[in-house]
C-alpha cells in the first residue's frame, strides 16, 4: 500500500468524533447514575390525620395513642417543610407555604 494514498486529516477527524463521542457518553452515563441515586425528597408518613380521627372516633386508638400519633405526623410535616428541597438537578429551593 502507497503512503501518498493515506488520507491522515481524515484519520484524525474521525478519530476526535469517536474520541468525543466516547466523553459525551461517558458523561451521560454518569448523570443518569448520579439521578437514579439521588434521594426521594418526599417523607411517607403511612397515616394521615383525617386516617387517625377515623381510627379515634371508631375507638381503634385511645386517647393518648392518637395524641401521640398526631404529634409525629405534625412533626414530621414541620421537619419536611423545614429542609430546602433538592431537585434531582441538585439544586436547593426553599419551599414557601
Amino acid at each position: 500500500m502507497n503512503d501518498s494514498n493515506v488520507d491522515y486529516g481524515a484519520i484524525f477527524i474521525w478519530s476526535l468524533v469517536l474520541i468525543l463521542f466516547l466523553i459525551g457518553m461517558f458523561l451521560l452515563v454518569s448523570r443518569i447514575k448520579q439521578w437514579l441515586k439521588a434521594p426521594e425528597t418526599t417523607v411517607g408518613t403511612g397515616f394521615t390525620l383525617s386516617d387517625l380521627r377515623q381510627f379515634h372516633k371508631s375507638g381503634q386508638m385511645t386517647d393518648e395513642e392518637f395524641e401521640k400519633a398526631k404529634s409525629r405526623i405534625i412533626e414530621a410535616a414541620r421537619k419536611s417543610v423545614a429542609k430546602p428541597a433538592v431537585s434531582r438537578s441538585g439544586v436547593e429551593t426553599k419551599l414557601d407555604r
